[in-house]
């Protein structure tokens, strides 16, 4: 599922390796909230299967991120 996204599809292997030696399997609940709007977002979340709901006050229908992308990304943009 790595290889959908155009950056991560064109990084090296040893870059995938990398990146993949960092990431944890971590499975979440129907209906279980990942982080909320007042959270900061730590981490990038790949989707491997199903799909999260992103809902934002004042719009009826969530956002759908399916399988094979990703929410989070600001997390990967921060300096530490």
């Amino acid at each position: 599922f790595l290889n959908n996204d155009p950056t991560i599809k064109a990084a090296t292997s040893e870059a995938k390796a990398r990146l993949l030696a960092h990431a944890d399997v971590i499975a979440y609940g129907t209906d279980e909230i990942i982080f909320t709007p007042q959270d900061s977002a730590d981490y990038t979340y790949f989707v491997a299967e199903g799909s999260v709901y992103l809902f934002t006050e004042g719009i009826s229908d969530p956002a759908v991120i399916d399988a094979g992308h990703y929410i989070g990304q600001e997390a990967s943009m921060q300096v530490k």
